[in-house]
């Protein structure tokens, strides 16, 4: 056997005795059961909701499981708090898709932060969570934007599994969009939507918090258009602008009459032209700053 193909065997006994020493460790946002006498690890992701003073809302959360690259498990069965500050808003039980709702009746304008975590005689365990009510009247428009267009793409780790980093804490923000978000905020209610699977969700909004940009609440489009769908529904008129990365996005608010930028990398510039009647194509924060101010 010639040197190289041993160097070759002990480098991957290396990286193999890396990987079992990783997995009696808990890895952000994945399952790990370390003992029989233990609670199962969870996860619990609200989901953020808009409103109009005086209507009612019915605030939601999802009890999930996730090991590893499997996919995400949801947790019928358990109850679930929902808490404003010290108020005490109501319980949740989640059903066979793992989500829990209450009924919730806003007053008072703005951003409310809301918890939700599971009772303590749950056979579950997980962080309490933090989810957004975005109480809004007509008097201020909204415009949406792409988590995308924010975060810039972070470099690919050969092994993911290796870093206790989760790649949406790893991501730097685009240049200027922070600044340009800031001059936005001023005119403008903000919607950020995250397009994706839900155990990065905790994460994606602790990058926004982290880096400075400012407060809204996250859609989450998950597999299916079904919250975009609902937010047109009820906010449209709101709705001045939203800013994307991907064309199947653009065509989703084109169709429903909003003006819609899309954030493309230079080379695809004339690509995206051809193939997006009535969308401005842009490369940077500096021309969406020139569009939408």
């Amino acid at each position: 056997m010639r040197l190289r193909e041993i160097g070759g065997y002990q480098t991957i006994l290396i990286l193999l005795a890396i990987l079992i020493i990783q997995t009696v460790q808990i890895h952000p946002n994945v399952v790990l059961i370390t003992s029989a006498n233990s609670k199962a690890p969870a996860i619990i992701v609200p989901y953020d909701v808009i409103a109009l003073p005086g209507i009612e809302v019915w605030p939601q959360a999802k009890v999930f499981t996730k090991k590893f690259f499997a996919a995400e498990r949801p947790v019928g069965g358990e109850r679930i708090e929902f808490f404003e500050g010290d108020r005490y808003l109501g319980l949740a039980l989640t059903g066979g898709d793992g989500i829990g709702v209450i009924r919730y009746i806003p007053h008072r304008q703005g951003v409310h932060k809301i918890m939700v975590r599971l009772q303590t005689a749950s056979s579950y365990e997980a962080e309490e969570a933090e989810g957004v009510i975005a109480v809004w009247d007509r008097t201020k428009p909204i415009i949406l934007i792409s988590m995308e267009t924010l975060r810039e793409r972070p470099k690919q780790r050969i092994f993911p599994f290796l870093s206790d980093k989760t790649e949406a804490m790893e991501s730097k923000p685009v240049e200027r969009s922070v600044d340009v978000m800031s001059s936005i905020y001023k005119r403008y209610n903000v919607i950020y939507l995250y397009r994706g699977s839900l155990s990065p969700v905790p994460d994606t909004k602790s990058w926004l918090g982290k880096n400075k940009f400012p407060g809204g609440p996250v859609i989450i489009w998950d597999g299916s258009k079904n919250s975009v769908n609902k937010l047109l529904s009820e906010r449209l008129k709101d709705i001045k602008g939203v800013v994307v990365t991907a064309d199947d996005e653009a065509r989703v608010f084109q169709e429903e009459g909003v003006r819609t930028i899309l954030m493309a990398e230079k080379k695809k510039v004339s690509e995206f032209k051809k193939s997006l009647k009535d969308v401005a194509i842009v490369t940077g924060w500096n021309e969406i700053k020139k569009a939408l101010l």
